[in-house]
């Protein structure tokens, strides 16, 4: 496993996130994660954070997933033989064959993980906890502390949930400098397990356990990391690309755009034609910390031409300077002229889409 920069984080799945159940339908013909899952993949996607978001699913999940899927098999497929014994019709021929479903469905399981190793973004599994870690299990099942339920309700529930916590320690003393966000539902994580998590790494375990929740925590991550490619923003490319999307033809359809027109004496004059363009300057002019966009402008010096046609005159202007006000999105990773400055006036654009944002 590996990240690509210092600034990642890794959300852990509980079992009860994933679970798909089967009361209200299954289909046991294939294996795969509840709409949950995938949601969150959308996101991370739709927000530009596959290089800083992973997916991580411990084993003990990946095992409790299994034996769920197993036992409901094993119960619809009683409740069919029931109902069969019940219930004859003429029109109707039926048998139930013997199947070893625990061989099929570790085969189906195994394709699934074959199309989560496709995605765009990195889901990984989070290995069972080592032996080291035994004894702290034995010790917290013995003295009831969290995970396990404790003293209260007099009862060692929450072995699995003891696996999955020494995974995550496990994992976090690995890859020490990652920040991990735990998504369960689970109120045996709680925040007696949050604080021995920071005495551990000096670091904030997010624990999450709705939906809603772990977007908006998505949601922050990308203001951090946009924030951070906006302070190691390389504005030379920037500058680069811009001078290559904003050419003669942009231009002139852009001050055509404007309707621009101009007084001459008492007569009205129209524009009629651009011509010897030249950008003089490309300039940064983000005045916030915005974590959403930057801005530019680019001076620009050209030759207009205005024309009367009742009069069928032509008035010709000389190296006047025109300004494109541009505001680069992080997130949709395009350019976009916002309003030209042209003859001592402003006229807002509809945000014109310049394409581009190869370098973020």
């Amino acid at each position: 496993m590996s990240f690509s920069s210092p600034n990642n984080y890794v959300i852990i799945f509980d079992t009860n996130i994933l679970y798909e159940k089967a009361e209200n339908g299954c289909n046991f013909c294939e294996f795969k994660f509840n709409r949950l899952f995938q949601n969150i993949v959308d996101e991370i996607e739709e927000r530009d954070l596959i290089d800083h978001i992973t997916i991580a699913i411990p084993d003990v999940t990946w095992n409790e997933l299994y034996h769920q899927r197993i036992q409901a098999y094993n119960r619809k497929n009683h409740e069919l033989e029931k109902l069969l014994e019940v219930f004859k019709f003429p029109h109707i021929q039926y048998e139930i064959s013997a199947f070893d479903y625990e061989v099929y469905l570790n085969e189906q399981i195994d394709i699934f993980k074959k199309k989560l190793g496709n995605y765009s973004m990195n889901v990984i599994s989070i290995d069972l906890p080592s032996e080291t870690r035994f004894q702290s299990i034995v010790r917290r099942a013995f003295s009831k502390l969290p995970p396990f339920e404790g003293v209260d309700k007099k009862s060692d529930k929450g072995f699995k949930d003891a696996l999955i916590w020494e995974s995550v320690l496990e994992f976090k003393a690995k890859y020490f400098e990652y920040k991990v966000i735990l998504y369960s539902r689970d109120g045996l994580f709680n925040d007696i397990l949050a604080q021995e998590y920071n005495d551990l790494f000096k670091d904030n375990l997010i624990l999450l356990n709705k939906e809603v929740d772990v977007i908006r925590q998505i949601a922050e991550v990308q203001k951090t990391v946009n924030q951070l490619r906006k302070i190691n923003i390389d504005e030379v490319k920037y500058y680069d690309e811009l001078r290559s999307l904003v050419s003669f033809e942009l231009i002139k359809d852009v001050i055509f755009e404007t309707e621009l027109c101009k007084n001459f004496g008492s007569q009205i004059y129209d524009i009629s034609d651009v011509r010897e363009t030249e950008i003089k300057n490309v300039i940064e002019t983000t005045e916030n910390n915005s974590t959403e966009y930057i801005n530019f402008e680019i001076n620009i010096q050209l030759s207009l031409t205005f024309s009367n046609f009742e009069k069928e005159e032509d008035i010709d202007l000389e190296n006047e300077e025109v300004i494109f006000y541009i505001e680069y999105s992080f997130y949709e990773k395009s350019f976009y002229i916002t309003k030209v400055y042209v003859l001592e006036n402003f006229y807002n654009l509809n945000k014109r889409q310049l394409g581009g944002g190869k370098f973020v």
